[in-house]
């Protein structure tokens, strides 16, 4: 089916406006509290906002603005201060089941604040005692009793029915004041926060819509690097850049070159599309949505680009650096906030460091709400806490070496931990990642670490850890040279894997011979072997992508420079390959890895198709292309230096 897109729309956004009224110098101490932080900040069905505004206001400086101060004080006697925050809340679609304001205290009170709505024509750098917004209406709640060290959080649900401006304010009802951390505290887990959750809606129905093909692109050159089911089930993101120009259905992106994110329907109709850091040397790797609709792109960059939250930390742009960034968008693309990690290479005798390599290249979401990120690095870095290594004591005098990293986020960017796995003489590269339902990761690469269970370089292995990064176990495939490179949990704790192999390697009791062939197998819970497929026999394919439908099928996208790679289901192509391109294809196979589908997507350039599956077992692919593609013997030609081409496929068996 062919269809117009869509055009795109943006709600507008909600302006959340706390006044917070008096209680500072009470008998509490912060001193030596520790500060909470709880996994899943973002709130199920809704979201999290952080203050994008605040300050305090004090009765004995009249006239004077305290804007940027790191605490919001709150007191009445002997001096009345208050204070005001802002919040801006977009993309709430449904109805609220509950709204909290959340606020870090620093300094407890026997008797908190209550919170009333308030005006909210203020600003944060020109607010007053003498200039402060009114009180509105009876009191929502009362804070109680506030302990040093820890989170208050205050229901104002009566306040928030959705989208649209909201004000609000806390009063002091007692003589003992209290302080919180405020927006301009050093902590980002510790600014202040409004969490919205919604109400359950009726589960979707998981009809599976008409088989379509739709042709995106324009006369610049558009790319798609990742793809991504969204909160519904139904609709997908897409992650990827442009040069020249963009065109991913929506608005038209000019500019030399920009980072862009999409959002589709289930029909593959355009809803949004957002273009960041236009100009500079930017690129997504992964990306993932949580069941709020927000998003989280990791990817590589260079120079200081600013993705829409301010100038990530400079990464120097000479060859072989590179910084990564992790941002987080809302439901309609939005930044919220970004975060520059860089890696460093151990300085010289002079005390001279120089920037390193570091690449995410995945991130996914555990089922508490944090984030997961994996990918390798050189050097040193610090992820929040500690330095991590990827050559600990200098063993090779190699500096290109590279380990494999590992770190988990809290949903507000904070960092929970990292840890790293030094590789050998050659190293390690990491390509696959995955969470399960219990909350397990999976990691999946190449490598000749011995700590990952490699006893030659570029062997293919894959890992389980807990979700606090405790290691259960590492299984390499020595004798193997290749890479796993997408993984997907299945049932019971076992995980399926793709990618490709060559060489000579022991699975189930049997050996393998391999020549740069497909891989797909599974491996049980304990890391007990479970079943393998080698596929080709001719050489040159590779398996990059990996789906699961709920019914346990497996979906493998990848490409091949041979048209008679035969998958399961006979030769792939009618023609043959020209050397320099590839045929790209989709494979399907049940829980036991018996082929049921196969088929070509087309022959194009050098590059990888995204995939996604839908619950209900459809594929949707991407392939880009320069020139023309012919998926299922229909030809569609470029518009420019590159377009993209959307399918969603309905696969049968091969009988």
């Amino acid at each position: 089916m062919r269809g117009k897109w869509k055009a795109g729309w943006r709600e507008a956004g909600v302006v959340a406006v706390l006044a917070l009224l008096p209680h500072c110098g009470g008998s509490t101490s912060s001193q030596g509290a520790e500060p909470m932080v709880r996994q899943g900040d973002s709130a199920a069905g809704g979201g999290t906002f952080v203050a994008v505004a605040d300050a305090q206001v004090d009765s004995s400086r009249p006239s004077m603005n305290l804007g940027a101060e790191e605490q919001l004080c709150v007191d009445r006697s002997p001096t009345e201060y208050r204070a005001f925050l802002r919040f801006q809340v977009k993309g709430v679609q449904g109805r609220v089941k509950r709204a909290t304001l959340r606020l870090f205290v620093t300094n407890g009170s026997e008797d908190g604040p209550v919170v009333h709505r308030v005006d909210a024509r203020w600003k944060e750098d020109e607010v007053t005692y003498d200039r402060q917004p009114a009180p509105l209406g009876t009191p929502l709640a009362d804070a109680g009793a506030l302990r040093a060290g820890s989170w208050t959080e205050l229901d104002v649900t009566q306040a928030v029915t959705g989208n649209g401006d909201l004000n609000l304010g806390l009063y002091s009802t007692g003589v003992d004041g209290s302080d919180f951390s405020s927006r301009e505290d050093s902590n980002p887990a510790l600014h202040p926060r409004l969490v919205v959750e919604l109400e359950t809606a009726s589960p979707r129905p998981q009809a599976p819509a008409p088989d379509w093909v739709l042709h995106r692109g324009g006369h610049g050159d558009e790319q798609v690097r990742v793809m991504a089911t969204a909160e519904n089930g139904l609709d997908f993101l897409v992650a990827g850049a442009f040069t020249g120009s963009g065109d991913f259905g929506g608005e038209v992106f000019l500019g030399e070159r920009g980072l862009v994110v999409a959002r589709y329907g289930a029909d593959g109709a355009h809803q949004w599309s957002r273009a960041y850091a236009v100009g500079e040397q930017v690129g997504a790797t992964g990306l993932a949505v949580a069941d709020s609709g927000e998003a989280w792109l990791v990817g590589t960059y260079q120079g200081a680009p600013d993705l829409g939250t301010g100038a990530l930390p400079r990464i120097d742009e000479t060859p072989g650096t590179a910084g990564f960034f992790l941002l987080k968008l809302s439901p309609d693309g939005e930044p919220l906030w970004s975060k520059g990690f860089r890696a460093e290479h151990t300085p010289s005798a002079s005390g001279v460091s120089r920037t390193a390599m570091v690449r995410a290249q995945a991130v996914v979401i555990d089922p508490q709400g944090s984030l997961v990120v994996t990918g390798h690095f050189q050097g040193e870095m610090g992820l929040g806490r500690g330095r991590l290594f990827a050559d600990p004591g200098n063993r090779t005098r190699d500096a290109t070496v590279t380990a494999l990293f590992l770190a988990k986020f809290h949903a507000n960017g904070a960092h929970a931990w990292s840890l790293a796995f030094p590789g050998g003489d050659s190293g390690t590269r990491v390509e696959a990642l995955a969470t399960d339902g219990s909350g397990f990761i999976y990691v999946g690469g190449d490598t000749d670490s011995s700590l990952l269970g490699a006893t030659a370089p570029r062997t293919p292995f894959l890992g389980k850890l807990s979700a606090n990064g405790t290691p259960q176990w590492f299984r390499a495939l020595n004798g193997a040279r290749g890479s796993v490179r997408a993984l997907a949990p299945l049932a019971q704790g076992d995980v399926a894997f793709a990618g490709d192999v060559s060489g000579t390697f022991s699975f189930g009791g049997e050996q393998h011979d391999a020549s740069e062939d497909v891989l797909l197998g599974t491996l049980h819970s304990t890391a007990a072997e479970g079943w393998v497929r080698v596929l080709g026999e001719r050489g040159a394919a590779r398996a990059h992508t990996l789906g699961l439908s709920s019914a346990g099928e497996l979906f493998i996208g990848g490409w091949t420079r041979d048209e008679r790679l035969d998958l399961g289901g006979g030769a792939l192509g009618k023609s043959s390959v020209p050397r320099g391109d590839v045929l790209h294809f989709l494979a399907r196979y049940d829980a036991s890895g018996a082929h049921l589908d196969s088929q070509a997507l087309g022959i194009t350039g050098p590059g990888n198709v995204a995939l996604q599956v839908t619950p209900g077992g459809q594929a949707r692919v991407c392939i880009p292309f320069e020139a023309s593609v012919a998926p299922e013997d229909t030809m569609y030609t470029s518009r420019g230096e590159g377009d993209l081409l959307f399918l969603q496929l309905t696969s049968e068996p091969r009988r």
